[in-house]
Order: C-alpha cells, then sequence, then structure tokens
C-alpha cells in the first residue's frame, strides 16, 4: 500500500509542475522518462492489487492520469523544442488563435486548443529544430576559426620570414571541411532566416582559400629567385629584373610584417590590398 500511495502522490505533483509549469520550462525526456517509470509501476500494482477492489480502483485512476498526459505528449514535444523562437511564437500564436505569452501560459491552458492544431504546430516545431541545427552549424565553424593562427618560420639560414608549412596544411584541412559544410548549409531550404549571415561566412571561406592559395604560390617563386637576386653580379647583369624583384620583395616583407603582427587567419580578409598585392606579385 505504501508503494501504491507513494507512486501516486509522486506522479500527481509532477504532473501538475509539468502542465503549470511555463512553456519554456518543459522538459520532453524528463517527462517521458516519468512516464515510462510510472507506467511500469502502474502495471506492476496492477497485477498484485488486481483481487483487492479499493487499490485497484485507485491503481486504475493513476493509469488514467497517466494516459491523460501521454495524451498531451505529441504537443509539449512541440512545444518544447529547440530553436523555437520569437518568429515561429508568433506563427503559433496566428496558428492557434490565441495571444499567449509563451514565457508565461503554461500547457493546460492551452492543450485543448493546440491540440486540434497539432499537425501545424509540428510543422512549425520540425522547421524550428532544423533552423537550429544549421544554425548550431554555423556557429560551430565560426568558433573553430576564432582562434587560427598562422606561424611563422625562418628560411633556412636567412632572416626570411615565411609560412609555417603544418600550420598552412592544417588551415586547408580545415578549409576544405567547412567550405562544404556552409555549401551545404546555404543550400538547405531551412536557411532562410540566417541567409545573408551564410552566403557572408561561404564568401570569406572562399577568399581565405584564394589569398592561401597565390601566398603559397608567391612565396615559392620568392624563395626561388630571393637568392638568384642577391647577388650582385645578377644584379649587375640582369638591372631590370633585380628592380622588379626588389618591388616584390617590399611588398613581401610588408605582407609578412603584417600579418605576424596579427596572424588570425580570420583576419586576412580585412587586410586592406592583400590579395591584389599578392597576385600583382605573381
Amino acid at each position: 500500500y505504501l508503494e501504491m500511495w507513494h507512486a501516486v502522490n509522486r506522479f500527481m505533483t509532477e504532473k501538475k509542475k509539468w502542465m503549470t509549469c511555463a512553456l519554456p520550462a518543459l522538459d520532453f525526456g524528463e517527462i517521458s522518462t516519468l512516464l515510462s517509470e510510472n507506467r511500469r509501476v502502474a502495471l506492476r500494482l496492477s497485477k498484485r492489487f488486481e483481487k483487492k477492489p479499493v487499490p485497484r480502483l485507485i491503481v486504475q485512476d493513476l493509469k488514467a492520469e497517466i494516459e491523460s498526459l501521454m495524451a498531451d505528449m505529441a504537443l509539449i514535444e512541440c512545444i518544447s523544442a529547440d530553436g523555437l523562437q520569437k518568429r515561429h511564437w508568433d506563427e503559433i500564436r496566428t496558428l492557434l488563435g490565441l495571444n499567449i505569452d509563451e514565457t508565461k501560459v503554461s500547457i493546460d491552458r492551452i492543450s485543448e486548443v493546440a491540440n486540434r492544431k497539432l499537425e501545424g504546430l509540428q510543422a512549425i516545431s520540425e522547421r524550428a529544430m532544423k533552423e537550429y541545427s544549421l544554425e548550431n552549424i554555423l556557429n560551430k565553424m565560426e568558433a573553430e576559426w576564432v582562434n587560427l593562427e598562422f606561424t611563422f618560420t625562418t628560411w633556412r639560414e636567412s632572416q626570411i620570414s615565411i609560412l609555417h608549412g603544418s600550420a598552412i596544411e592544417d588551415i586547408q584541412a580545415c578549409l576544405d571541411e567547412h567550405t562544404i559544410k556552409a555549401q551545404h548549409v546555404r543550400g538547405s531550404p531551412y536557411i532562410k532566416p540566417f541567409e545573408r549571415r551564410a552566403v557572408d561566412w561561404e564568401k570569406k571561406l572562399f577568399l581565405i582559400q584564394e589569398i592561401i592559395d597565390v601566398w603559397v604560390n608567391v612565396q615559392s617563386m620568392y624563395l626561388y629567385l630571393e637568392p638568384i637576386f642577391n647577388s650582385d653580379d645578377i644584379i649587375k647583369q640582369m638591372p631590370q629584373e633585380a628592380k622588379e624583384f626588389k618591388i616584390v620583395d617590399d611588398d613581401w616583407q610588408r605582407v609578412m610584417a603584417m600579418v605576424k603582427r596579427d596572424p588570425l587567419v580570420l583576419r586576412l580578409v580585412d587586410f586592406p590590398g592583400l590579395l591584389e598585392s599578392l597576385t600583382q606579385a605573381q
């Protein structure tokens, strides 16, 4: 008997809490666990009190309360979905024809109307979750680039700073992965609420890729030509070419100094004329 009264009291207390709390506080997973546990308890008690009329009626009442909450679970799943934003709640208010404040109203206040509009609510909920998933992908990508930096090393015995190869490999791997992700996000039919952000991010990745491609190519040519035009004999023999290389050398030193001062990869797109300078150096 003690187990029966404990089960009834616990379930009714929990049910009242969930049915009367504000909608943002709903936890579909926790409520599902509550129902599963109490269905098992109710089944066990039903067998135990099968031949005892009064306890059997109490257990039947408990099972009815459990079924009552179960009837609202599809609605609770919709209303507690991750990603529901103001724009979605505006749609929900229009769909239900209710001027509700989602931060204050409880499920028991809207369940009758909302269950009649369940299909429409499910469509809004599903879209909200997919938008939320895409936004999280964007957030995660951007976060992974926040502290990503170029590193530098000195070329052989010279004092020439160059991009460190292993850092470029890591950055390129990140670019390859995130470019594919960015294209997937931008191509989704659920991207509309933050389409501009997704397009701008994809363009930024493309620009970083273009700058790095040109930069690595210029570095390769520079390291080949620098010792040649560091020779007085070559300068005398090829004065015009030496003059042109001096311009490239000055640009190279300027670019490297600028990036070493601010080595964050995302800052590349903010350096004025960087791509143009590297392109001309080719």
